[in-house]
């Protein structure tokens, strides 16, 4: 025997998000809920409530801020179809926000490879800028390099029977801590 319910759901939105900052500084931040099943809802902090509404049954994961400084995760948060669930998180990004960058310089992991992704060992690496240097690439193919904050390491790669490759990477916020593949294509003989 089968027995349905008619009727819309509860009209209550499921999940209220209060980002505190410190001295009422109001900077546009990632706020991002996670549901178990894979659901993924983003929305930047402007001052305001953020409304997550819609959400399933299943507990959920909220995470405050970028990937790279500063990040506040809350996991296994659960959700009550019947009542709004509230969160008021503490956000404090001042050693990171904007360009600046916690560190004064940037690392970069270079990984030389194949188009099937195979490492290629002992590849050359000839720096222009912001100092002129040569380093080769270990036997797995990684070459690990520091810039400093707001210089661009400019330079080619090469290795016996592939291209020359030019690289090109700047030391800012987004990739103070980076790792990059950088393809070589075979040479034509």
């Amino acid at each position: 025997m089968y027995f349905a319910a008619s009727g819309a759901l509860y009209a209550n939105c499921s999940l209220h998000v209060t980002v505190d900052r410190p001295h009422g500084r109001d900077l546009s931040v990632p706020v991002v809920v996670e549901e178990m099943n894979g659901w993924r809802y983003e929305q930047r902090t402007r001052g305001e409530v953020l409304k997550f509404c819609g959400l399933g049954f299943e507990p959920v994961s909220v995470t405050v801020g970028g990937p790279y400084c500063v990040q506040v995760v809350v996991r296994n948060l659960s959700i009550n179809l019947i009542t709004t669930t509230p969160l008021r998180i503490w956000y404090d990004d001042s050693s990171c926000s904007g360009e600046s960058i916690p560190l004064s310089i940037c690392t970069v992991l270079l990984r030389f490879a194949d188009s099937k992704l195979t490492p290629i060992p002992g590849v050359v690496f000839n720096s222009e800028k912001p100092d002129v240097n040569v380093d080769t690439a270990d036997e797995y193919g990684r070459l690990q390099i520091t810039i400093s904050r707001r210089k661009v390491l400019l330079g080619t790669a090469s290795a016996i029977g592939y291209k020359v490759k030019p690289i090109s990477i700047p030391c800012v916020a987004s990739n103070y801590h980076v790792e990059k593949t950088i393809i070589l294509e075979k040479s034509i003989k």
